[in-house]
């Protein structure tokens, strides 16, 4: 069970910079930007921290 968490966190991360990038080519129109790698990295830790974290807390508890 526990082996999964860093695995959904990879796609969870994986998917926010691929969306970042589609619409960084989609509105901005360049393909590489040297910003969105920061960007995406502090959003992916934002999510972890609010979203999946506070979870997988609830679920060790509940073990």
């Amino acid at each position: 069970m526990i082996d999964i968490i860093p695995y959904l966190i990879g796609r969870i991360a994986g998917s926010i910079s691929g969306k970042a990038e589609d619409i960084s080519r989609k509105y901005l129109g360049f393909s590489e930007s040297l910003f969105y790698p920061p960007i995406v990295f502090l959003l992916s830790i934002l999510i972890l921290l609010v979203v999946i974290l506070p979870k997988t807390i609830g679920m060790m508890e509940d073990l």
